[in-house]
């Protein structure tokens, strides 16, 4: 497809909506149409919504790329387990990217982040990517690195516009002038740590992905499985029985207590049961009745090494001054009792989710296992450690198992990350688990489900909608402004612009029209009047390019109409009512 205007749809390999658990190994994403002078962007996989359990992208290809892949919202986790909380999050191993039009490996948004500790038989190496970089950005060869430490890498990217190649890249910006392009940074890098650097070896570092693990069988994997969840569970139980010294709620009461303690009693109250949770340490940040801060350094002390969330906290809230805040950072250097704790939790976690992702291919390839299902529900369901339950549910509303999802529904009510994963269960349990059944009202519920933006459960009724009929379209990714912007062809480009959202007439007196781009297709609209109370918001699935609203009850006045995919504004406009 040829075009001179500049675009914010994409050619996409793989579209992969909120997945838990997913496995993408030995793939091959290429761009087709390379050729073209102004081809439609490509990608090889668009991660959408918060990928927040363990993930594995393993010795895949991509050549030719526009943008090897995107990342969008939260990939990197905290999950509580046992009382504890550890990490996880979004695997990239092993990818090889090269060729023509690639000029970026990996876009994240605002919030994103690449787990930091990766690698399937060795912890300590992470981060194992191969990066091929843009021939015009003036930066020397490096080889690439990873990183070991704890915390997540952020990629760091800048955006300039209407150069030779104005695409994103990582750590590579122009001058204050606008006229030449130079390094600032190791390109090939992610944010640098202050841990030991290890080389990386593609021939070292990447052999070895998870599918040339399954090779035991699934009784035997079954077995591998059992024990790495029993060695999670005592890590989980030993965690919750030492931190807090084993009773959280009694020291959350202390903290929160009102009237609120002496703060010289709370002090030796805490250090009485170190070493603290997380939630412990950030509640005595948040106290609302400060504690004194030499009380509540002295806490802080006997509890490091503290974690990124306690010391975002500290900065947050401004709770110690410069000279206490010192001197914490000065005594962070010896692993405590408490970091050894996450940190075997956060090991054994790992494990255990390899263990269960090699028995689940290890039943799909065997041909001779009778009775898949009931095996995947019982070791899905029993594991209360991770996402299991959850992968269960949805499970068991595919193969129409109602007695099995509504047990497992009691267990996620509750957790505001199901709410809308359950309200789809419900639905399909009052069809009898036959979606043909469904009428007007479950189909516009279901259009509703597929237009939010990051809620488990988007993906599958998208997924239903589309084997019924519902919609021909797919979701599609859309590229932050600053990418389209500094694609305009500044030569070609219409100097008076186009409205990106309209409203017609306006103003308006019985009916309005909105239209908009096609990049909203499947997003929402939303109107809010002029003390920005919202009167309307409605979807646009099932829409194309416009929609008339009866406004006849709107008071007369001003409003703004907003166009919204995935919680970001696509564009707006204003409008009136006059009569």
């Amino acid at each position: 497809m040829a075009s001179t205007e500049p675009v914010s749809f994409l050619s996409l390999g793989m579209y992969i909506d909120q997945s838990a658990g997913y496995l993408v190994e030995r793939n091959i994403f290429e761009d087709v149409d390379i050729s073209l002078p102004h081809e439609v962007p490509s990608v090889g996989i668009w991660f959408h919504g918060d990928q927040t359990v363990e993930n594995r992208i393993y010795d895949n290809e991509f050549h030719g790329l526009t943008l090897g892949n995107v990342a969008e919202g939260v990939h990197h986790g905290v999950v509580n387990s046992g009382g504890a909380q550890i990490k996880s999050g979004l695997q990239w191993l092993c990818g090889l990217y090269e060729g023509g039009a690639l000029v970026d490996q990996l876009l994240l948004s605002p919030n994103g982040s690449i787990k930091l500790r990766q690698g399937f038989s060795f912890p300590e190496q992470t981060a194992g990517n191969v990066f091929v970089g843009p021939k015009d950005c003036i930066t020397p060869p490096y080889e690439p690195v990873v990183f070991d430490g704890h915390d997540p890498l952020l990629v760091t990217y800048h955006y300039y516009a209407h150069d030779q190649s104005p695409d994103c890249r990582p750590e590579c910006v122009e001058d204050e002038n606008n006229i030449s392009i130079t390094a600032t940074g190791n390109f090939y890098s992610l944010a640098p740590v202050d841990q030991g650097q290890i080389p990386f070896n593609q021939g070292v570092h990447c052999n070895g992905g998870i599918l040339d693990a399954v090779h035991g069988g699934v009784q035997v994997h079954k077995a591998a499985y059992t024990a790495k969840y029993a060695e999670l569970q005592s890590a989980a139980l030993a965690c919750a029985g030492q931190l807090d010294n084993g009773d959280k709620a009694e020291v959350l009461d202390a903290i929160r207590a009102q009237p609120a303690w002496p703060s010289h009693q709370l002090r030796s109250f805490l250090l009485a049961h170190g070493p603290l949770s997380e939630e412990a340490l950030i509640a005595a940040i948040d106290r609302e009745e400060p504690m004194d801060p030499w009380h509540l350094t002295q806490v802080l002390i006997a509890n490091s090494k503290l974690s990124g969330p306690i010391w975002a906290e500290l900065e947050l809230t401004g709770a110690l001054s410069p000279f206490f805040y010192q001197m914490v950072r000065d005594h962070q250097e010896d692993p405590s009792i408490r970091q050894i704790l996450m940190d075997e939790l956060a090991l054994r976690a790992y494990e255990k989710d390899t263990e269960q992702r090699l028995l689940v291919l290890a039943l799909q390839e065997d041909s001779t296992y009778t009775g898949k299902l009931d095996t995947l529900l019982a070791i899905l369901s029993t594991d209360t450690l991770g996402m299991g339950r959850t992968a269960a549910y949805q499970l068991a509303l595919a193969h129409g198992r109602s007695t099995e999802a509504a047990m497992l529904a009691t267990d996620l009510v509750g957790d505001a990350r199901f709410e809308q994963l359950l309200d789809l269960g419900s639905l399909q349990q009052g069809l009898g688990a036959d979606w043909s059944q469904a009428g007007q009202s479950e189909l516009s519920s279901l259009q509703s489900m597929a237009a939010t933006g990051k809620q488990l459960g988007r993906g599958a009724a998208w997924g239903i909608l589309y084997a019924l009929g519902a919609t021909d379209s797919l979701p599609t990714g859309i590229l932050p402004m600053e990418y389209r912007t500094a694609r305009v062809d500044e030569a070609n480009a219409d100097p008076t612009g186009r409205p990106v959202v309209g409203a017609y007439p306006n103003p308006a007196k019985d009916r309005l029209m909105i239209t908009w781009p096609a990049e909203a297709d499947g997003g929402a609209l939303e109107v809010t009047d002029a003390q920005g109370r919202v009167v309307l918001t409605q979807s646009l699935a099932g829409h194309t390019a416009f929609l008339e609203l009866d406004v006849r009850a709107w008071a007369d006045g001003l409003y703004l109409a907003r166009v919204l995919r995935d919680d970001r504004v696509v564009g707006e406009t204003k409008c009136a009512i006059v009569r």
